[in-house]
């Protein structure tokens, strides 16, 4: 998992989710990502909660909202037969329930219900308080069910209370 280290007061606006992965592998550190939103077509996620969006010309986004202890989870697939969408999830207090990743995973699924290699996920874990060992050993379990750690990025200090992504697979607050 790669720790990202958010540049204070410098945010970038059309980062997608392959790019901050890739950015982050070789230098943990940069700006904030941001993504501007049409309020009429944003789908906010409770704390608990999920939702699919599906990669499209027309922009849409859906985004964890009211972060405070709890973390955003986006979770997508780069692998060409599977579907271009991704998952957001609104992790209370940072946690995964038992079985919620696995069931995030599924979302992914092809119209068959296989599900995309592993390797082939990224995923971003962000949350707007400092890393501690408790969102550590959460976000790691996206990792123990076989993520690959580079494509897991890990963003503390998030300075909003929103996480998510559209449907051009841009992330941020």
């Amino acid at each position: 998992m790669i720790e990202y280290q958010v540049q204070p007061g410098v945010m970038q606006e059309g980062i997608s989710i392959s790019s901050l992965v890739r950015q982050a592998r070789i230098n943990p550190q940069g700006p904030l990502p941001l993504i501007r939103c049409n309020a009429a077509l944003t789908t906010n996620v409770g704390q608990g909660f999920d939702d699919i969006i599906d990669f499209a010309p027309n922009v849409s986004c859906v985004k964890a909202f009211g972060l405070l202890t709890c973390a955003g989870v986006i979770l997508t697939s780069t692998h060409e037969s599977f579907p271009a969408r991704a998952v957001v999830y609104h992790a209370p207090s940072g946690n995964f329930a038992p079985g919620k990743l696995q069931e995030l995973l599924g979302y992914l699924a092809d119209a068959h219900g296989a599900q995309p290699p592993l390797n082939s996920i990224l995923a971003v874990y962000a949350f707007p308080n400092p890393a501690d060992d408790g969102y550590r050993e959460e976000a790691l379990k996206i990792q123990n069910i076989g993520i690959p750690g580079d494509n897991i990025v890990f963003i503390p200090n998030i300075s909003g209370v929103t996480f998510g992504i559209n449907s051009h697979g841009q992330v941020g607050i």
